[in-house]
């Protein structure tokens, strides 16, 4: 401003920020001219966003261009926008879900926008590096990821003006907000196999319920068998997302009597004896058996041949043969193999040949068949 009006030559004035070295704050414009009748000129400080909150003053001088005597200054104070508080949709997240955070400003943000840090305590929690406040506004959203955790976590995320980490650096709480958030593990709620007990060489169903409905990747389980011989398992199924519910199939041996077998799933590869971890023990009995055996005919001549029908319970399971063994008392009376071999899927009619031998006079023999250490007998009859 001028003490009067300015005269029939137009007065230019040049304006300087002082104590700038940087040359943070801009003057637009940076000179001025005060036209003839006028008393001011306008002008414009473009204040910086300030990463710290404390309150500034800074001095802008005028010089007159071609009378550095006539120079004048004036201050402004410029109060930093600051940050008011972070908050969440949800401070309890299953882990592997998303939320959504709020960051508020005591000031609507700048014309070319405000930046806010964000910081995470522990990597079950991932938020942006950065996010930036759109100009006019005085607050700015972000997504907040979660990781599934094997047990529950507690995370703070904080936000601050300055990218300085109040995690690992010593920092003044006063330039950053904080909120907490819960990362909630996922646990096997419970687990069944079904049937148990089951009848060897047969398939068992397991399930697996967890107790939070999967996330967007889904849920990976791992199972374990205890005795491979006994049952197998998969090494792990996939929950998928919005389910709560996982199925995966036993394979059981065909055993020679009866035996049980730990079968264990688990939210962990390395099978941890806690809340991730689940385990049912199955019971396994003898599955196939001989239900009956007879000759047919079993009454033949000597030179004859008769067919020894071996009677299973039903078809061979599983991918492995069984062996019969097959014994006469009378060895010399008949000719027959010592044992015959079932494939995978055969049954339950096995025919074995069975060739009589001649004879003097009227002779019986019998035959037993034996698997898995349970044996039926059946008797042949041999005449001249």
């Amino acid at each position: 401003n001028l003490t009067g009006e300015a005269g029939p030559t137009p007065i230019e004035v040049k304006l300087v920020v002082l104590n700038d070295p940087e040359g943070r704050y801009k003057l637009r414009p940076a000179r001025v001219t005060i036209p003839t009748g006028a008393t001011s000129a306008a002008f414009q400080l473009i204040v910086p966003v300030e990463s710290s909150g404390t309150t500034i003053e800074k001095t802008v001088q005028a010089t007159r261009i071609g009378d550095t005597t006539q120079r004048v200054s004036g201050s402004v104070i410029i109060t930093p926008v600051t940050l008011k508080g972070i908050t969440l949709n949800k401070t309890t997240i299953v882990g592997g879900f998303f939320t959504k955070g709020t960051v508020t400003i005591s000031e609507p943000a700048p014309s070319n926008g405000m930046p806010v840090y964000l910081f995470s305590s522990n990597p079950a929690v991932i938020v942006p590096a950065k996010i930036t406040v759109a100009a006019s506004a005085t607050n700015g959203t972000f997504s907040v990821k979660t990781t599934q955790v094997l047990q529950n976590r507690n995370v703070v995320i904080a936000a601050s003006r300055a990218n300085v980490n109040p995690f690992t650096n010593t920092v003044d709480p006063s330039t950053y907000k904080t909120i907490g958030v819960t990362v909630v593990a996922h646990t096997i709620m419970g687990m069944s196999l079904v049937p148990n007990p089951v009848s060897g060489g047969e398939l068992v169903t397991g399930t697996v319920t967890l107790s939070n409905l999967a996330p967007s990747v889904g849920v990976k389980v791992y199972l374990f068998s205890a005795d491979t011989s006994l049952a197998t398992v998969p090494t792990s199924i996939t929950i998928p997302a919005g389910e709560r519910v996982g199925r995966f199939t036993v394979t059981t041996k065909v055993i020679a009597g009866t035996a049980s077998v730990a079968v264990t799933a688990s939210l962990s590869p390395s099978k941890p004896a806690t809340a991730v971890t689940k385990t049912v023990v199955l019971k396994i009995n003898r599955g196939l058996k001989i239900a009956a055996l007879e000759f047919e005919p079993n009454v033949v001549r000597g030179a004859e041949f008769t067919n020894l029908h071996i009677t299973l319970n039903g078809p061979v399971p599983g991918t492995e043969p069984v062996t019969i063994k097959l014994v006469a008392s009378n060895p010399d009376l008949v000719v027959m193999p010592s044992s015959v071999t079932v494939q995978p899927g055969q049954g339950p009619d096995i025919y074995v040949r069975v060739t009589a031998n001649r004879v003097a006079r009227d002779l019986t023999t019998d035959v037993t068949a034996t698997l898995f250490g349970q044996s039926l007998t059946t008797t042949l009859k041999v005449i001249r």
